[in-house]
C-alpha cells in the first residue's frame, strides 16, 4: 500500500517541483493509468449487471416460449450472441470514447 501511494501521490509531486519538462508526460501517464484501472472496475460491474438483467429477460422469454429446447441449452444461445455486442459495446463506451476525448482534450489545450 505504501509503494502505491508513493508512486500515486508523492513520486509525480517529487517529479514535478524538480521543473522538468518530462513532468507533463508523467502527469499525463499517471493519469491514463489510474483511468484506466476506474474503467476497469466499472466494465466489471457493469458486465455483470447488465448480464443478470438480460438473464432474468431471457428467462421470462423461455417461460412465455414454452419451446422444446432445454433451459440450459436457451440460455447458452441467447447470452453468448448478447455478451458479444455487450462486450464491443461496453469497451467502446468505457475504454475508446473517455479516453479520445481526454486526449484531443489534451491536445488542443497545450498544442494547438
Amino acid at each position: 500500500m505504501r509503494a502505491l501511494r508513493r508512486f500515486v501521490v508523492d513520486f509525480p509531486a517529487r517529479a514535478y517541483q524538480a521543473g522538468d519538462r518530462g513532468t507533463d508526460m508523467l502527469a499525463f501517464v499517471r493519469f491514463f493509468f489510474i483511468a484506466f484501472l476506474f474503467a476497469t472496475v466499472l466494465y466489471i460491474a457493469l458486465w455483470f449487471s447488465f448480464r443478470m438483467r438480460r438473464r432474468r429477460l431471457i428467462l421470462m422469454d423461455w417461460k412465455t416460449d414454452h419451446s422444446d429446447r432445454k433451459l440450459k441449452t436457451f440460455l447458452a444461445e441467447e447470452t453468448a450472441r448478447y455478451d458479444r455486442i455487450r462486450h464491443l459495446s461496453l469497451i467502446a463506451v468505457l475504454y475508446v470514447l473517455p479516453f479520445v476525448t481526454v486526449t484531443v482534450i489534451i491536445y488542443l489545450t497545450n498544442f494547438h
